[in-house]
């Protein structure tokens, strides 16, 4: 290998500094890429993101908001008893900014039957992390029927790394990414 073309390669590798902003850009392009390149793929031109106001489900929304045409695209926010007002206009003002439809469909029964039989089994209140991941649980049959709702629509999941590492997320936002 010729050592002066490895040394100038380097130098103009090194020397070509990244702005903040370029360097963004180009990592949401990447992510943006990657996101519509996996969904050609597997023959899915309808992403389904639930929408909870909250930075994970923003960012995945902004994403995919550039991938696909907005007329795909499905928002879908579920909220809870344990959802505050400022995640839910999050979510809702987002979705207008990004001039796509959200869809509430709430939860909150099913949450409720989640919450009653882990008391009645163990005599008391469910954890913070349990009521968390009953929540992510409930996205699963809910995501089920919106996909035939819109028909071939597959969840883009937004699960972020803490919630994977304590247990918050369910395999359906971890594996339908």
């Amino acid at each position: 290998v010729d050592q002066k073309f490895v040394i100038e390669s380097r130098d103009k590798i090194f020397n070509n500094v990244y702005t903040k902003e370029k360097k963004y850009e180009d990592i949401f392009n990447g992510l943006v890429f990657c996101v519509k390149e996996f969904y050609d793929s597997i023959g899915i031109q309808k992403p389904m993101v639930y929408l909870s106001g909250g930075i994970d489900s923003s960012v995945v929304a902004c994403i995919v908001a550039e991938a696909f045409n907005h007329s795909d695209i499905v928002f879908v926010s579920s909220p809870t008893e344990d959802n505050g007002e400022v995640t839910k206009n999050n979510a809702q003002l987002l979705a207008n900014n990004l001039q796509i439809h959200l869809h509430w469909v709430s939860m909150q029964k099913a949450y409720e039957g989640f919450i009653a039989d882990y008391k009645n089994a163990f005599s008391e209140e469910p954890s913070p992390r349990t009521r968390s991941a009953y929540q992510a649980i409930g996205r699963t049959p809910q995501s089920i029927g919106v996909a035939h709702k819109f028909g071939s629509c597959a969840n883009v999941g937004c699960s972020n790394q803490t919630e994977n590492i304590l247990g918050f997320s369910s395999l359906n936002d971890v594996a339908n990414t």
